[in-house]
């Protein structure tokens, strides 16, 4: 996020109650305020964190330093490869055994781009 405008708009994107606004986000970023249960809640679900990790910056029962940094975010899908690539070895196999082979990994490639190109949901 670049900005606080950058955050409220990802953070309204699927929230269904009062939007945030840029100033409130400023205010959270800075910790000049903090947010109410309803928006604690959905920030949990949109930043994947129990709110305990958030407002602390530890896991319960963890004692913060100096030097705790904070835990990198585990998505919450898999990277896909860009396409399924074949085995140079199947150069060796006799023509009629690579046409359904190469059908397949059509097929598979046209599934792969699909999810590559759909958005994530959220």
């Amino acid at each position: 996020m670049e900005s606080p405008a950058d955050f409220a708009t990802g953070f309204n994107d699927g929230y269904t109650g009062e939007p945030l606004s840029p100033r409130t986000a400023g205010n959270w970023l800075k910790g000049r305020s903090l947010p109410s249960k309803a928006y604690r809640e959905h920030l949990e679900w949109w930043l994947h964190e129990r709110w305990y990790f958030l407002e602390h910056g530890v896991k319960p029962g963890e004692i913060a330093t100096r030097h705790t940094e904070a835990r990198q975010p585990q998505p919450a899908y898999i990277e896909l490869p860009a396409s399924l690539k074949i085995d140079p070895a199947f150069e060796m196999l006799p023509i009629e055994a690579k046409e359904p082979i190469k059908g397949f990994v059509r097929e598979i490639n046209k599934l792969i781009d699909g999810l590559v190109n759909k958005k994530r949901p959220e």
